[in-house]
């Protein structure tokens, strides 16, 4: 009857009853949901279902009766469940829009963060590495410059005032580079210093002259300082071409032209050995076309082709002549006219000699025998006294390596400077062998025309 009644008020009264038994299924069903046994899309569909029975029905209740009411429209259950799933679709799309976003967001905060967290510890990184290269440096500097002082204190040839400006200057200096630039120019200035201490002025050793005339192909006439002096080259005899007895020999002609080609109106720099004049009163010299790279030690090579002296024994014009005490180059001036002896040129050419003889008269013997030594060079200084025992050692100068005297004691003169030097001087145990005179004391050698080194 119930239902009946329910049935004659309509639509309205029978979505009333039905929300009246849905309202136990509502409870039951929401506590099984809360536990977890009933799906939500079922449950929510069930909500959505009562929801509407609810709305027609109350909105129904003062409804005039069927007779004069047009029919309700149905509402499917496809439209209700369709709605409901766009609905619940649109939900999870902006829950899920909603938790990406905030997963983004604490992505993007992290990673800021991290970021962070990396560029304070790469700046702290910098910044240490930045210190540990500045004390690096500094340590560095230091030492450059300990390093520099001690170098530029051991440069023997800088004066006190240059160390003091040199050191000045490395102080000042901010890096390694500049400081080994400073001690560059300080290594320069010492080099510069060292070659003018030991620079050899030519004029301790040779003699300007000029070739004024000449006689034969040994004998010349030179003139220094406005004066002229006859002249006979030391070591070399060459053919005689203007002897009272002799007349002129073979090659002496050839000997006194080249003489003449090669030397007149030239400039030549002259060398002395011991004697300053033979007993005829003529300078006794090697004659220097060129001057040779050392003036202390010439090389046989120089000797052989800057010397008039040489140049004649190496070209066949002369013969070895030695004259004692002055004997510098005796030796190699016979090792040059045995070369050219062997060669067979000039002199020794005996083709040329036999048909020069065949075509002149021979000199007498015995006239040639008394005046061969009349024109050679002569000399009456002696040996000086000493009781001293020679000692000599390989020593380098100026990039040569040669013997030199080490004897202590005497005083020592160069007899190709014409220089002494006294014990204890700068160049006392630098003197070559070969060049080498000892004297007792200093007058002894001032009394043979030397004089005294400077240093």
């Amino acid at each position: 009857m119930l239902l009946l009644g329910f049935w004659s008020s309509g639509l309205s009264g029978f979505l009333s009853f039905g929300f009246i038994l849905t309202i136990p299924w509502y409870f039951r069903y929401r506590r099984r949901y809360k536990k977890g046994l009933v799906d939500s899309k079922i449950y929510h569909r069930g909500i959505a279902a009562l929801s509407i029975a609810i709305l027609i029905a109350f909105g129904k209740i003062d409804a005039p009766s069927n007779s004069n009411t047009e029919p309700l429209q149905a509402v499917s259950t496809e439209q209700v469940e369709a709605s409901t799933d766009e609905e619940l679709e649109a939900s999870r799309l902006a829950e899920e829009e909603a938790s990406r976003k905030k997963e983004e967001e604490e992505r993007k905060a992290k990673e800021l963060e991290e970021k962070k967290a990396k560029e304070e510890q790469a700046a702290k990184e910098k910044e240490l590495a930045e210190q540990e290269a500045a004390t690096r440096r500094q340590e560095e500097l230091t030492k450059a410059k300990d390093d520099a002082i001690e170098e530029l204190t051991g440069l023997e040839y800088l004066a006190a005032n240059e160390i003091v400006k040199f050191t000045e200057e490395i102080h000042k200096q901010k890096s390694p580079a500049l400081v080994f630039e400073v001690l560059s120019r300080a290594n320069r200035q010492n080099k510069e210093n060292e070659e003018l201490a030991n620079k050899v002025d030519p004029n301790e050793y040779y003699q300007v002259a000029t070739v004024m005339s000449v006689t034969d192909g040994d004998t010349i006439t030179v003139g220094i300082y406005g004066n002229n002096y006859k002249l006979r080259f030391i070591g070399v005899d060459t053919p005689e071409t203007q002897h009272p007895s002799k007349g002129v020999e073979f090659f002496g002609k050839e000997a006194s032209d080249f003489t003449t080609n090669k030397l007149s109106n030239s400039k030549v720099w002259l060398e002395r050995d011991v004697s300053e004049t033979d007993k005829y009163d003529r300078l006794l010299r090697y004659v220097w076309l060129e001057l040779p790279e050392d003036p202390e030690n010439p090389t046989y090579e120089e000797v052989r082709d800057k010397t008039i002296n040489g140049i004649l024994c190496r070209d066949g014009y002369a013969q070895a002549s030695t004259y004692p005490p002055d004997v510098k180059y005796s030796e190699w001036f016979s090792k040059m006219a045995a070369e050219a002896k062997d060669k067979g040129v000039g002199l020794w050419n005996e083709g040329e000699r036999s048909a020069w003889e065949a075509n002149n008269k021979p000199v007498a013997a015995d006239s040639q025998s008394n005046n061969n030594q009349a024109t050679k060079q002569q000399s009456n200084q002696q040996a000086p006294a000493g009781g001293w025992v020679q000692t000599t050692e390989q020593i380098t100068n100026r990039g040569k390596t040669y013997t030199a005297d080490t004897t202590w004691g005497p005083v020592k003169g160069n007899r190709n400077s014409m220089i002494y030097h006294a014990p204890g001087q700068r160049d006392y145990n630098k003197i070559s062998i070969n060049n080498v005179v000892w004297f007792n004391n200093e007058s002894e050698a001032q009394a043979a025309g030397y004089r005294k080194a400077q240093r």
